[in-house]
């Protein structure tokens, strides 16, 4: 499957670097991304910006996306405890 993402500051101070975490529920594993480097260690995902999108000013978005696989053919679960460096996060 492949899943896009956009994270948006809706703060009002900059965030310099970002790091998206979450955690797959039902097995899945990336094995492609773009615009963010990933470090998956079983289940916990976590993506951190690339050297070209590390700041997100206020009202501003980063799109990142990226293709993963499971190994069986059911359906997947949105991730669980997404988090944007401290800040718990809204999957829509």
């Amino acid at each position: 499957f492949q899943a896009n993402v956009t994270v948006t500051n809706t703060g009002t101070r900059p965030i310099p670097t970002w790091t998206l975490r979450f955690r797959f529920t039902a097995g899945q594993e990336i094995y492609e991304l773009w615009n963010g480097v990933s470090g998956q260690a079983g289940a916990n995902v976590p993506i951190t910006n690339a050297s070209f999108n590390a700041t997100i000013a206020p009202g501003q978005s980063r799109t990142l996306g990226f293709n993963a696989r499971r190994s069986d053919a059911a359906p997947n679960p949105p991730p669980a405890n997404v988090t944007l460096n401290t800040t718990s996060c809204t999957v829509v």
